[in-house]
């Protein structure tokens, strides 16, 4: 059999460890917050648009009632949805005005 050669392992410190997490999560944070944006504008700016799944979205549900009720909103004006999903976003009794908002408009909203 044939032996590996074996590579010297590289000594990574508690600091180099720690500062790879903290980029790690920025970029994450930064492209969960860049998503969430587009995927509200894609709806916004486009009249077609008739579905819209924000199901268990991590940057939503992070978000003040206020934050979720501005962006709930936001898309009673302008869009043609018919399928809006909201589901495990933590959204309380906080947002349902901006819920019902965005429903009133929306005559095929189911």
């Amino acid at each position: 059999e044939r032996e590996l050669a074996k590579k010297p392992a590289r000594t990574v410190t508690i600091a180099e460890a720690t500062r790879s997490m903290l980029r790690a999560q920025k970029a994450a944070a930064r492209f969960a917050k860049y998503d969430l944006r587009n995927e509200i504008a894609s709806v916004l700016g486009d009249p077609a648009a008739v579905e819209l799944d924000l199901s268990a979205n991590t940057q939503l549900a992070a978000l003040t009632p206020q934050q979720k009720s501005r962006i709930l909103g936001a898309l009673a004006h302008g869009t043609s949805l018919e399928v809006v999903n909201l589901n495990a976003l933590k959204i309380d009794s906080t947002c349902a005005a901006s819920i019902v908002a965005m429903a009133q408009p929306l005559t095929r909203l189911r």
